[in-house]
């Protein structure tokens, strides 16, 4: 995507399935560029190790960049930013006590939890979301608590000066998914977990209506998902 029109850019990192949740929103200006701590999930580039499915164990410098979606490592010993290559290789991915698996439709997945067999996944990245017009006096319209930053980072890492006026908005966004004891992946919604605790679709339905549970909220989610453990 380099130099390629904003419209472009923005019609490739916008659109987002019904079961997520937008979490920030960042106003980007002109003459500033979008921090380290907002573009990437982790305040700063942590050792993790990658388990491959062949076996193999490798240990580097990591971070999941949430704009481009990749995760990343500093190639030593100049440091460049590199993104992890042949993804479907991959078993997992640890940070911290964080835990990364990937699926080829939705990309890095962090583990958020085990609930017999089902695990609670949620992928988070950084949208365009909004382009806000320029107003009067070189101003933008629009609400001034948004957070404020501006330069659209490419798929290479640089940083691509915005030629057209106006702020551009972005939307921290988290979409939540169940995996099977498969790796197979689902949508986190009531037919997906209907259909994983199949013997207990009635008792789920009462509980799902019962509480009001909100798909997008992660401890709705993992509420519902004790509760379905217990019933097994």
């Amino acid at each position: 995507m380099k130099n390629a029109p904003l419209a472009i850019i923005i019609l490739l990192l916008t659109g987002l399935p019904a079961w997520a949740q937008t979490s920030e929103t960042i106003r980007v200006k002109s003459g500033e560029r979008l921090a380290v701590g907002d573009k990437y999930l982790f305040p700063q580039f942590a050792v993790g190790t990658v388990q491959y499915r062949d076996g193999r164990t490798v240990s580097a410098q990591l971070n999941f960049n949430l704009l481009l979606r990749e995760m990343q490592f500093l190639n030593p010993p100049r440091l460049d930013t590199l993104a992890l290559a042949r993804e479907y290789t991959i078993k997992q991915i640890l940070i911290n006590d964080a835990k990364f698996v990937h699926d080829q439709k939705a990309g890095f997945m962090k583990i958020l939890g085990d609930y017999g067999g089902v695990r609670l996944a949620v992928t988070q990245s950084l949208q365009v979301g909004n382009v806000d017009k320029e107003a009067g006096y070189g101003q933008s319209s629009g609400v001034s608590s948004i957070k404020s930053v501006n330069n659209l980072p490419s798929d290479n890492g640089s940083i691509t000066r915005l030629s057209m006026k106006g702020d551009v908005m972005y939307s921290r966004r988290e979409s939540y998914f169940l995996l099977d004891e498969n790796s197979l992946t689902y949508p986190a919604n009531k037919k997906s977990v209907q259909k994983l605790f199949a013997r207990h679709k009635s008792e789920i339905g009462d509980y799902i209506k019962d509480n009001s549970v909100q798909f997008g909220n992660a401890a709705d989610l993992k509420r519902l998902l004790e509760f379905c453990q217990g019933l097994n």
